[in-house]
């Protein structure tokens, strides 16, 4: 068996968390093309290693993990990963006898709804123009990032989570946390219906094997995300769901919102730096939680997957914390 090389955790925690949330797509195009997993429907980048990289893979009731081999010998590790993609891409290209995508498809909407719902929460409604999308399905965490200008320029779009969408109406809806003098605060707060909106995506969410005792945890970047689980609740088990908002004003999100019976919701008080109040919180839980959904800064969510992987024990699949924004550029 051949002996793996790991990658020292700090130094690949930023491309898990880049690759995860802007790149799916490109990672089950790779497991399908250069692992033979055709029967996954969903990929997540889960090390990385000085020979190649490892994926956790779902569909369905089924997770299994799978090593890809890098396609070359030199570089970083980033590198070598997006190597193997270019490879996964033109093998494709070539049996479908077409060119490999280098940019995404972009979908028109248009703006429907624009309110607030809390004081730095703002509900956009959009409805699609392009009449192929009025098929979408989704699930709470999903998400389609949005551009913030009229040129469609890739480094000036956003990723929102999904909050709602119609199939029939052919909208979508996602919640913005605005704040400050951000782009994206800037950009949803100008918002007015029958503006244009050019979206793609959307991004698929891989939920966690849930167990005993779920559990759901973030800030106000969080909100849609665990509002739509809570309505959508199907698991048999009641969450915990520890939320730290800087604004207790934002806790009026959740009013009105169905919950499954037992439901236990703790609102955690920010730290004076900012950053570990809500992984103290989770440590500070009595029993271990047995499925984790959470989404938070940058240093917070590499502190809840430290202590829910190294010091809980949680495997993979009963996992999935996302760095949603880094410090000094949430929006």
């Amino acid at each position: 068996m051949t002996t793996l090389t790991p990658i020292p955790h700090e130094q690949q925690q930023s491309t898990l968390d880049h690759v995860n949330e802007d790149h799916r797509p490109e990672l089950l195009l790779t497991a399908h093309e250069l692992g033979g997993a055709t029967w996954a429907h969903d990929a997540l980048l889960d090390a990385l290693y000085e020979e190649g990289f490892r994926l956790a893979l779902r569909a369905d009731e089924r997770h299994e993990q799978l090593f890809i081999p890098y396609p070359t010998p030199d570089g970083a590790a980033h590198e070598r990963l997006r190597a193997a993609v270019g490879v996964a891409r033109e093998r494709r290209a070539a049996r479908d006898g077409t060119e490999a995508p280098t940019t995404p498809i972009w979908f028109d909407g248009r703006v429907h709804a624009a309110t607030d719902v809390t004081l730095h929460l703002r509900r956009v409604t959009l409805r699609h123009v392009t009449p192929d999308r009025a098929a979408l399905t989704w699930q709470p965490g999903d998400a389609a990032r949005v551009a913030l200008n009229a040129q469609h320029d890739l480094g000036y779009t956003r990723p929102y989570t999904l909050r709602a969408a119609n199939a029939d109406a052919a909208e979508i809806t996602f919640d913005v946390y605005h704040h400050d003098d951000t782009p994206g605060s800037r950009w949803v707060r100008a918002l007015h219906p029958g503006d244009a909106v050019a979206f793609y995506g959307t991004r698929a969410e891989t939920l966690p094997a849930w167990g005993e005792r779920p559990l759901l945890a973030g800030d106000e970047t969080a909100l849609p995300t665990i509002a739509a689980l809570l309505e959508r609740w199907t698991h048999p088990y009641a969450p915990t769901v520890l939320l730290e908002l800087q604004d207790p004003a934002d806790r009026a999100y959740l009013h009105g919102v169905a919950r499954p019976d037992g439901t236990f919701i703790h609102w955690v008080m920010p730290d004076a730096d900012g950053g570990l109040a809500l992984p103290d919180a989770v440590r500070a839980l009595p029993h271990a939680p047995t499925g984790v959904w959470a989404a938070a800064e940058t240093r917070a969510a590499r502190a809840l997957r430290a202590h829910l992987q190294d010091e809980r024990g949680l495997p993979r699949t009963a996992l999935n914390v996302t760095a949603y924004w880094k410090r000094a550029a949430r929006a």
